[in-house]
């Protein structure tokens, strides 16, 4: 029985001694693991250093696309002032454009107020016919049919022209003693003021 013993006490020593773990099998084993570990922090730590480099990338371009945006306000700001500045242009010419075409019509109108006079002188003083009393199919323009002073009733078809012609007195001088800022702003029915 001893030999048995013996026997498998030899045949289990391999066994044994494989199973066991000395201090410097333990050891390689943590020096093992500690490299592992210091490998994955490694890379742990180079990813999270690309993922920092991407985010201040991505706040660069943040910051640019900010600055950009400020200075689209800025000029939008100054554009928003040239179109007032611009407006306000407009608006002075169209006065000016307003008041030109008031003189220009004042100015076409002495100068018919002119030639009825000198058509008239030319033909021996007798009143020239502006069409006016055609239109109206009426021989008379004026009640007091040449005569200067006193009041008219505009017809239908009548001119200030004509009624001016056909008073003796300008265009210019019958506006201004009624109080007429266009000439053609005369309607039927409007009862003038005859100048003397």
């Amino acid at each position: 029985m001893f030999f048995h013993l013996c026997k498998k006490a030899l045949w289990l020593a391999p066994a044994l001694a494989a199973g066991c773990v000395t201090t410097q099998d333990y050891q390689a084993r943590m020096d093992a693991r500690a490299q592992e570990n210091q490998r994955v922090l490694q890379e742990q730590a180079s990813r999270l250093a690309g993922r920092l480099e991407t985010l201040e990338l991505d706040n660069q371009k943040l910051r640019a696309d900010l600055d950009t945006v400020r200075a689209a306000q800025t000029r939008s700001a100054s554009g928003n002032a040239e179109v007032q500045t611009l407006r306000t242009a407009l608006g002075n010419l169209e006065s000016r454009l307003h008041a030109l075409e008031a003189g220009r019509e004042k100015d076409k109108q002495e100068l018919v107020d002119v030639l009825s006079r000198k058509i008239s002188q030319i033909m021996g003083g007798a009143p020239v016919d502006t069409g006016s009393r055609k239109r109206n199919g009426n021989s008379k323009t004026s009640s007091a049919s040449g005569a200067s002073g006193g009041s008219y009733v505009v017809k239908s078809g009548d001119t200030l022209s004509g009624i001016a012609s056909a008073h003796g007195v300008t265009v210019s001088a019958l506006m201004e003693a009624n109080g007429i800022k266009k000439a053609n702003a005369v309607q039927a029915g409007q009862k003038l003021a005859i100048p003397k």
